[in-house]
């Protein structure tokens, strides 16, 4: 089996970023329809400023038709999805605040969400080994604690994909805001900070309408960003060092209530976030200025492009981030 690395127009982290690094440095070439409406392919040798621009820089181009990227061979993994009651917190945080320490396995992954629904307190973890079989050690802390549902076990990476599609669509039909909270480590610290937020959001927004509330921490090596060299893509703004993109998920029924939830959703991470770190666009907030995400040099450089390629302003009709 071939893997495409989630190949889009923004950045694309995945359970293979640890060996191959963010979709967009996988990308070889784009075909791009222009604002002009020529079709024209986009490489590193031929435009390079278009190429930094279309790799993380979203829809401000034209309309991307084709990615050619790079592919490697992947076989059968391990993993899938527990979750746990509130009762198991504190073996569930020092798990995670270990593996995210002491794990240098680039083949491990996984994502922790500490989330409040119904009245209470949940984890879980998605964990993910490129292998039938982890090594021992990886994952026994959690594998070690008592699950409310369990399913962890080798399969094809499409099926493990598949498995995940149940959960995503249980919250069909409500409303939902995401924000990115970029941190520098998942600290004991750092955890607690989060765990206070969701003792305070959760039943003040359940008082709104508030469906689930989950801050999702998702761990990476520090040579995550070394697989493409610096100034290759115009996200993130800097590649001197990682911060980890934690997704913060709100969702809700009434459209009264949207004010609530997406002042609710920039207050957090606010007080969360690591300051001056580019901001993660795939979850960012609407209204997120870019240079948050694509640091000043990288939107000159972004707003330039534009100006040569779409003139006319096209593409500022349409929605997105604009440069």
């Amino acid at each position: 089996m071939i893997y495409f690395l989630n190949g889009c127009p923004y950045e694309g982290y995945s359970w293979l970023s640890n060996q191959y690094g963010l979709a967009i440095d996988n990308v070889v070439a784009y075909e791009l329809v222009a604002p002009n409406a020529t079709v024209v392919t986009v490489r590193e040798e031929n435009d390079p400023d278009l190429f930094f621009s279309l790799k993380g820089g979203g829809n401000n181009y034209g309309v991307v038709t084709r990615f050619t990227l790079k592919t490697y061979p992947q076989g059968a993994v391990w993993g899938g999805i527990a979750a746990y009651n509130s009762s198991y917190i504190s073996a569930f945080t020092a798990a995670s605040v270990k593996f995210c320490s002491e794990v240098t396995d680039p083949k491990a992954g996984m994502i922790m969400v500490y989330g409040y629904t119904s009245g209470q307190v949940y984890f879980s973890t998605q964990v993910f080994y490129d292998g039938p079989t982890p090594p021992d050690g990886i994952f026994d802390d959690f594998l070690a604690i008592p699950a409310l549902a369990q399913d962890v076990t080798t399969r094809s990476f499409f099926d493990l994909i598949n498995s995940t599609v149940a959960p995503i669509n249980a919250s069909t039909g409500y409303r939902t805001v995401f924000n990115d909270i970029p941190m520098l480590e998942y600290s004991e610290s750092n955890i607690e900070g989060v765990i206070d937020e969701l003792n305070y959001w959760g039943p003040t927004l359940s008082a709104h309408g508030g469906f689930f509330i989950g801050y999702a921490f998702e761990p990476f090596l520090p040579s995550l960003l070394t697989h493409a060299p610096a100034g290759s893509s115009a996200y993130p703004g800097s590649r001197d060092h990682v911060a980890f993109p934690t997704n913060l998920n709100m969702q809700w029924l009434s459209e009264s209530e949207d004010g609530v939830f997406h002042d609710a959703a920039r207050q957090t991470a606010e007080r969360l976030g690591a300051e001056g770190e580019s901001i993660y666009p795939n979850y960012a907030i609407y209204g997120t200025p870019v240079v948050d995400m694509f640091g000043e040099e990288g939107v000159k450089r972004m707003e330039a492009t534009r100006e040569r390629v779409d003139p006319y302003g096209v593409m500022s009709l349409t929605g997105g981030f604009k440069v």
